[in-house]
């Protein structure tokens, strides 16, 4: 490389925030910060690593020394990333942007009355999730076993699940920075559990380890379009209040806070406390899957939940009136008196949100033949928190975002045993694919 194209580069990257320098100045061996490590007292060792001829050397000294090279540059770290997000995700991000900057002149500054037109890339947004994780057991059968009866299954899956997992996977999968609070154990199937969440680039950071206890299971009858039955046993493991206060920080900090009823029911309210407590309070998404034995939560509690996505089973024992029971109408306007922002209730034909004041549908292509399930709202919720994260408003476009990101799970899920959740890129791809039909 020249001297000029060289300094076009460096320039190009100094003009990145701080992590995208970092990974830029890495990944291209630029050396460019070498001196501020050294002025804040970065090893010799770890100076060397990085000056190495081998970019894997280089990339495993950020990577294990990440957050005080942060520090070194002034920028306090998320968490580090892991090898494969890292040269999958975080590199080819930054690399795109240089060739934006090195390519293209740089946009003229916007006026102080405009709108950006752009917003921090989704590794830069923190999710913390807090749920439940378990190993499910599937079935799938052509018709669902009658009391006192048996049937042959067509296949059989055993794969890590619970709820706060699949949207710590399914946000992660997204491109978003992700940690999962939630109670682990230390028998064999943690172990599987845990290498799922790595794989998939989850933080781990925050798990609460309980030596001795037995990981939660949950069996589940499956037909071919998705219906199904579960019964599910929670194991020994279970999140503390102790927990919750130790990793307050991360729970305020963070950008969106995504809670299931997988958790003690006085885990959930302090949860909720924490978040709302914080000067800058993160966007919070809650699913009430599964119900609490009671079926309720507070109406102060209530009242700090910003988008509530349910099946309308799910709330069958929260509202006043009985004939709310089973009207999504109904209940929609009982659950936003008692000051929930916004209502998110799927069926099999999409759904609808309820904001105050409006009914917005959610319709997904026709071309959808499974039904909606646990797994398709974790899907959704994640694209809610991909799109929002930012702090952009709920609009007929996020919706559109969110419902296709469903419909290409339904697409994948017929075609494999242990379906993944769509990327970003995947949803993408297919909202560009049918706009051009």
């Amino acid at each position: 490389m020249g001297a000029t194209a060289f300094r076009l580069v460096v320039d190009a990257v100094r003009s990145l925030d701080v992590t995208d320098q970092v990974v830029a100045a890495v990944a291209l061996g630029l050396g460019i910060h070498l001196d501020a490590y050294a002025n804040a007292n970065v090893s010799a060792q770890i100076l060397d690593n990085l000056r190495s001829t081998s970019v894997t050397t280089r990339r495993t000294a950020l990577r294990e020394h990440w957050s005080s090279l942060h520090l070194a540059l002034g920028a306090i770290a998320s968490a580090a990333p892991s090898d494969r997000y890292l040269r999958g995700q975080l590199e080819p991000e930054v690399f795109e942007k240089l060739a934006g900057l090195v390519i293209a002149p740089a946009a003229p500054e916007p006026s102080p009355t405009s709108q950006p037109d752009s917003h921090r890339p989704p590794h830069q947004r923190k999710v913390v999730v807090v749920g439940g994780i378990a190993i499910d057991h599937i079935w799938r059968v052509d018709q669902i076993p009658e009391v006192e009866t048996s049937t042959l299954a067509s296949t059989y899956v055993r794969t890590p699940g619970g709820k706060g997992l699949t949207q710590a996977i399914a946000t992660a999968r997204m491109g978003l920075d992700v940690a999962l609070i939630a109670a682990v154990t230390d028998d064999p199937d943690a172990g599987e559990i845990t290498d799922r969440l790595t794989t998939a680039g989850v933080d781990l950071a925050l798990l609460q380890r309980i030596p001795g206890s037995r990981t939660g299971q949950t069996g589940i009858h499956e037909r071919p379009r998705g219906e199904s039955n579960a019964a599910a046993w929670r194991g020994s493991a279970h999140l503390t209040l102790d927990h919750m206060e130790k990793h307050a920080q991360a729970i305020a900090a963070c950008d969106v806070l995504m809670v299931t009823f997988e958790i003690p029911k006085p885990v959930l309210y302090r949860t909720l406390d924490i978040a709302r407590s914080a000067g800058r309070s993160p966007l919070i998404i809650v699913t009430p899957g599964q119900p609490y034995p009671d079926g309720t939560v507070s109406i102060e509690h209530l009242s700090e939940i910003d988008y509530l996505v349910a099946h309308l089973w799910e709330l069958e024992k929260f509202p006043r009136s009985p004939e709310a029971r089973y009207d999504a109408q109904l209940l929609s306007q009982e659950l936003l008196e008692q000051r929930v922002k916004t209502l998110c209730i799927l069926d099999n034909h999409g759904g609808a949100i309820y904001p105050h004041g409006s009914v917005r549908p959610i319709s997904t292509p026709p071309i959808v033949s499974l039904k909606e399930g646990s797994i398709t709202r974790d899907v959704f919720c994640a694209a809610l928190a991909l799109n929002l994260s930012d702090g952009r408003p709920l609009t007929d476009e996020v919706i559109e975002w969110a419902s296709m990101a469903m419909t290409c799970f339904a697409d994948d899920y017929r075609s494999q045993l242990a379906p993944t959740t769509p990327t970003r890129e995947r949803v993408e791809r297919e909202i560009a694919l049918r706009g051009n039909r």
